[in-house]
């Protein structure tokens, strides 16, 4: 939303891109000149547009398999994200 390609949240595809199999994640690429955090986009996403856990989980898990780190932190991080969205 920063970068302005939207004007509302209501406006931003991210169910349609999931549905569509796109691998979608959810960024803050400045958590202090935004004044957020992952778990408040999570949050504003579930309210804004109906986000649920399933999709949740599927943005969370494209994020780390796409993350620029080892594969043992890979690793770790996907199961962190089984723990969080069992």
């Amino acid at each position: 939303m920063n970068t302005k390609v939207f004007d509302a949240y209501t406006e931003y595809p991210i169910k349609g891109l999931l549905h569509c199999g796109v691998r979608a994640t959810l960024n803050t690429d400045n958590m202090s000149v935004s004044n957020t955090n992952l778990p408040k986009e999570y949050a504003r996403l579930e309210k804004l547009t109906g986000l649920n856990r399933i999709e949740e989980a599927e943005l969370y898990v494209s994020a780390a398999k796409a993350a620029f780190c080892s594969e043992a932190e890979r690793a770790r991080l996907l199961k962190l994200g089984e723990l969080a969205w069992a």
